[in-house]
């Protein structure tokens, strides 16, 4: 269930980037048509969560990763997210495609193992999840 949600818009030469993390909502906070896939902390864990420890983490980590990629870790932390997507090996299909998943590529497109061949879908198009309810990336 979606927990959190990050949001990039770039205006005027500007790149700004938000993290939402649904702290405290519980099922009726939310709108009917997202009760099913939408969750929070307090939902996940029955306990009510510090906003100011959650917030101090969430910093941490960014900071570690900034400072991985200022030493050119890119490809390390490449790998930790397309290992954190846990998406290689499930089978998705798009549109008339339907295969595994091979691998995240640098993009963030989806590498797929189809009937047709290699094919690869880039995120933000609809994937519907084989075993799962559908979702976009």
């Amino acid at each position: 269930r979606k927990l959190c949600g990050i949001l990039t818009e770039h205006r005027a030469g500007t790149t700004v980037t938000g993290i939402g993390i649904n702290m405290r909502h519980r099922e009726e906070d939310f709108p009917e048509g997202v009760r099913e896939s939408a969750t929070s902390l307090f939902l996940a864990t029955g306990q009510d969560v510090d906003r100011g420890e959650i917030l101090r983490r969430t910093l941490t980590a960014l900071d570690n990763h900034i400072c991985a990629l200022r030493e050119g870790k890119v490809e390390t932390i490449r790998r930790e997210w397309a290992a954190a997507c846990s998406v290689e090996g499930r089978r998705v299909r798009y549109r008339d495609l339907d295969g595994s998943v091979t691998a995240i590529d640098r993009q963030g497109g989806l590498l797929l193992d189809t009937p047709e061949g290699a094919r690869r879908v880039l995120f933000g198009e609809r994937i519907e999840w084989m075993e799962d309810e559908p979702c976009s990336l």
